[in-house]
């Protein structure tokens, strides 16, 4: 489902903890993705949502909004993906979703 040099970018805000440079290619992006599962607390839900347009991951715990990730798709592979764990901007996001509006 990756693309050969996909691109992972997370944004923390320095708030919380975020790959601090872009994760570029494959084989990084799953050793990433690996020791985010070791980290992900138990009871963490995902579900999906419409973010400017287009189907998202939307990731919270006991009611809290962690993440919202978009993925980019090219040629029937994701090569990119964006993560937004940015508290500020998460704030907005979690005011939306809890109206029923798609993120824009």
């Amino acid at each position: 489902m990756l693309a050969e040099d996909v691109v992972w970018w997370s944004d923390g805000g320095g708030r919380v903890s975020a790959a601090r440079r872009p994760v570029v290619g494959r084989e990084a992006v799953l050793r990433f993705l690996a020791g985010v599962a070791r980290r992900t607390e138990e009871g963490t839900e995902a579900a999906l949502a419409e973010v400017n347009g287009a189907s998202a991951l939307v990731s919270r715990l006991r009611g809290t909004l962690l993440a919202v990730t978009t993925f980019e798709v090219r040629d029937g592979a994701i090569s990119g993906v964006r993560v937004v764990m940015n508290p500020d901007k998460l704030a907005f996001a979690n005011r939306q979703l809890a109206a029923g509006s798609p993120l824009e």
